[in-house]
C-alpha cells in the first residue's frame, strides 16, 4: 500500500474522524475572547470574556448525536468535506510560524485548493 491507495480507503477517514471525535487532541479548544456583548443559550457575555471550548463535551453530548459513547465511523460519510480532494497551492516548505493573539494564528496561512471526487459528481447527478 502507498499514499497513492490513501483516496481509495474512503471509510479509513471516518475511522479518523471517529477517533478524533472521542479522543480529541486538545480536549479543550484554544480559548477565544469575545470581541462584543451578547448571549448564548440564556447566559449574558460580556465583552473581553475570555471563552473555553470543551469539545470533548460537545463531541459527547447525546442532543447532537445519537449514542455519543460508542465508536460509529459511519457517522462522518457523506460529509462535504469528503467529497473533495486537497491540495497545497504551493510546494514551498510550510512556515510553521505562529503569528501574535490569543489564538496563535500561523504567520503565513495555508493555502489550499480542493478538486472534486468523482463521489461528489455522482451525489450531484443523482440530486438531478
Amino acid at each position: 500500500m502507498s499514499e497513492a491507495d490513501l483516496p481509495k480507503l474512503k471509510y479509513l477517514q471516518n475511522i479518523i474522524s471517529e477517533t478524533f471525535r472521542l479522543c480529541p487532541a486538545a480536549p479543550m479548544l484554544v480559548p477565544h475572547e469575545s470581541s462584543n456583548d451578547t448571549k448564548i443559550g440564556g447566559f449574558d457575555i460580556s465583552y473581553g470574556t475570555i471563552l473555553l471550548v470543551n469539545a470533548w463535551a460537545i463531541h459527547r453530548d447525546p442532543l447532537g448525536l445519537d449514542d455519543p459513547e460508542s465508536f460509529k465511523p459511519e457517522r462522518f460519510e457523506g460529509t462535504l468535506i469528503q467529497c473533495f480532494e486537497w491540495q497545497r497551492v504551493s510546494q514551498e516548505e510550510i512556515n510553521l510560524a505562529e503569528g501574535t493573539g490569543l489564538s496563535m494564528a500561523k504567520a503565513e496561512p495555508l493555502k489550499a485548493k480542493c478538486k472534486a471526487r468523482d463521489i461528489a459528481y455522482k451525489a450531484l447527478s443523482d440530486q438531478i
